[in-house]
């Protein structure tokens, strides 16, 4: 039994140092500073462009830390607002229909695009998307898109819906819309719009003044912290909405040193690993019985 309970402290502890050991603070590409001017305990801070370009998919690698670069707990409300934004795109002709291609390179959570235009009209739509692991396009949607716009009557549905049903995971880097003219006349498009969503980070300031908030790491996981577990009741009290500061690059050698780094942990990871089984060989060969 004591041979037991030994095993099981080795293999937490062999664990705990590899978890340990992939958190360091110089892993991080960029940060921004976070401004607050009150006293409310609750802090909060909406995501913006510059931090969905360069975070991962599922915002695992977001981390806050304070002044003594000690790790702050914090928790994320997905899709807490939606904001709209005006988009580049291409227009092509191709067999009388409209392609319109969107580059989504800021990785937003795409809700839907409106389709900008003065012209009266009502045409059919395709929606496609790809991301940067395909090479081809995959089909999201169709509907259609009108607009009417006469001295006695009015109406109007310009939104291109694009339930990706992606989530956070894989984000289409280029949008592709086709809209189907048949016989009439392209639409003259003014401009586009996007609707997207934004999340936010909640955390509780603690004894420290200042703080950073991490991104741009594509080893970090997904932490796991309590405030998470209640989320639901500290969004029911005050929370001080706080600025941050514009792109900082945290660490200039970043690409020098990523694979010094992970040689690094590799190594330390192997090293734990094997004195984690050579001790393990050597309890099991003390708990077998010797041959009378």
């Amino acid at each position: 039994m004591k041979n037991v309970v030994l095993l099981t402290v080795l293999l937490f502890f062999s664990i705990h140092i590899l978890s340990f050991a992939n958190e360091d603070i110089d892993d991080w590409k960029f940060s921004k500073e976070i401004y607050y001017s009150d006293h409310k305990e609750y802090k909060s801070i909406f995501l913006d462009e510059e931090i969905y370009r360069y975070a991962k998919d599922d915002l695992s690698d977001l981390r806050i830390i304070n002044n003594q670069n000690e790790f702050v707990p914090y928790y994320v409300f997905n899709k807490n607002s939606v904001k709209i934004k005006q988009v580049h795109f291409n227009i092509n002709l191709e067999n009388n229909d409209t392609v319109i291609l969107i580059n989504n390179e800021d990785n937003l959570n795409i809700r839907d695009i409106k389709i900008i235009s003065q012209d009266n009209f009502k045409r059919k739509y395709d929606t496609y998307y790809k991301n940067g692991k395909y090479e081809e396009f995959y089909t999201v949607d169709s509907g259609m898109i009108y607009r009417l716009n006469l001295k006695n009557h009015k109406e109007e549905k310009n939104n291109v819906i694009t339930d990706f049903n992606l989530n956070y995971f894989s984000k289409p880097n280029i949008i592709k819309i086709i809209i189907h003219n048949k016989d009439d006349k392209p639409i003259n498009i003014d401009n586009i719009h996007i609707n997207y969503y934004t999340d936010k980070i909640v955390f509780k300031k603690d004894d420290n003044k200042k703080y950073k908030l991490l991104f741009g790491n594509k080893y970090a996981k997904m932490p796991s912290y309590d405030i998470k577990s209640y989320k639901d009741y500290i969004e029911k009290e005050d929370q001080e909405i706080c600025n941050i500061s514009n792109l900082t690059e945290q660490n200039k050698n970043y690409k020098e040193k990523e694979y010094k780094e992970i040689n690094h942990k590799l190594i330390l990871n192997i090293i734990v690993i094997l004195i984690s089984l050579i001790l393990v060989m050597i309890i099991m060969r003390k708990s077998t019985p010797e041959e009378p």
